[in-house]
């Protein structure tokens, strides 16, 4: 093996071990995705550059590393929620601030979300250029370029890698579609199979309106206040905020269901039941805005008492015989 080869073996490497946080070594450009369909054995693991096939306990580690790879990716959405709740409750009517404090405090602001945007660019860049599989026109060129990003920039740069990692995203999810029909024998019942649509075509069909996919995002769904805008809850398109909390709710769920399905102590289904049943409340409950900072009497309405009358005293008892049994029955002398 030369020398090039070597590197682009410890390269690949690499990329694996911070992808996917695993010591086991698999290649990722070749186990997902390749040219031919004959690169793939009947496992689904890639055969090229691998001396002997995986074993059983192998292939479980490597599929417990992506679902944990997945897992961590999940989190981090979850985690993004309430940073960008926050977002949109930014005021929106910037004409009121002078122009003067507008310049001073965006200019930092930008400066510091470029800096961040860049680092993101690169690190997608490097691992578009490891991944042989892969087709980019100029590696080097393309990272030369990143190097010179400004905020005008990052649109573009996105949109060509995302054009770059398309085909290979395509035909890996044409592959896997496939092998899951096949493990699952959907491929043998025809009952359905004109029901049964391939993924890719799923996802042309969903991204064939992205006008209305995009509009969806802008409806208030939640309750919050803007900052600077009237207190009434407004279900129109807003083009300056972002919410889909319909689908981070479902995101939410899946996760939770997803970590409660390999628990079998009854305490921690019970946590679990409840964190569930809590999520889904929250989900229905509704927040009137208006009663905030006392604008509105709080109150709660007691049931009524069922078979409950005052004490009506028909003892005949003075006030100093009740005393005195009381005494005499606590040992208590009278020292009157």
């Amino acid at each position: 093996m030369d020398s090039g080869e070597e590197m682009a073996s410890s390269d690949r490497d690499e990329i694996d071990s911070e992808e996917f946080g695993s010591d086991i070594e698999m290649k990722s450009g070749e186990e997902f995705g390749s040219d031919e369909e004959e690169n793939y054995s009947d496992d689904g693991s890639s055969t090229q550059g691998m001396a002997e096939p995986l074993t059983d306990i192998e292939k479980a580690k490597v599929v417990m590393a992506h679902k944990e790879f997945y897992d961590n990716l999940l989190l981090l959405r979850i985690r993004l929620q309430k940073c960008l709740s926050l977002a949109n409750t930014l005021p929106q009517d910037l004409d009121k601030i002078t122009k003067e404090d507008k310049e001073e405090c965006a200019y930092d602001t930008v400066k510091d979300l470029e800096q961040y945007l860049i680092t993101v660019v690169k690190y997608q860049t490097d691992l578009l250029a490891k991944n042989q599989n892969v087709k980019m026109i100029d590696k080097d060129k393309a990272t030369m370029l990143t190097n010179k990003l400004n905020h005008k920039d990052f649109e573009h740069v996105l949109q060509a890698h995302h054009e770059i990692f398309k085909p290979y995203r395509d035909e890996t999810i044409q592959f896997w579609n496939e092998r899951t029909k096949l493990a699952s024998g959907k491929a043998a019942k025809s009952d359905f199979s004109a029901f049964d649509q391939p993924t890719l075509l799923q996802i042309d069909q969903i991204m064939a309106d992205k006008t209305r996919l995009i509009e969806r995002t802008q409806i208030k769904r939640s309750k919050y206040c803007i900052v600077g805008n009237p207190e009434s809850i407004n279900t129109d398109v807003d083009q300056e905020i972002f919410d889909d909390d319909d689908f981070y709710h479902k995101l939410l769920r899946d996760y939770i269901e997803n970590k409660t399905a390999d628990i079998t102590d009854s305490t921690q289904l019970g946590k679990q039941w409840l964190q569930l049943q809590k999520l889904r409340s929250k989900m229905k409950r509704k927040v009137d805005t208006r009663s905030t900072k006392g604008r509105k009497l709080r109150y709660t309405v007691h049931t009524k008492l069922m078979n409950f009358m005052a004490p009506n005293d028909q003892s005949s008892w003075s006030d100093e015989a009740k005393q005195d049994l009381y005494n005499s029955l606590f040992g208590k002398k009278n020292t009157g």
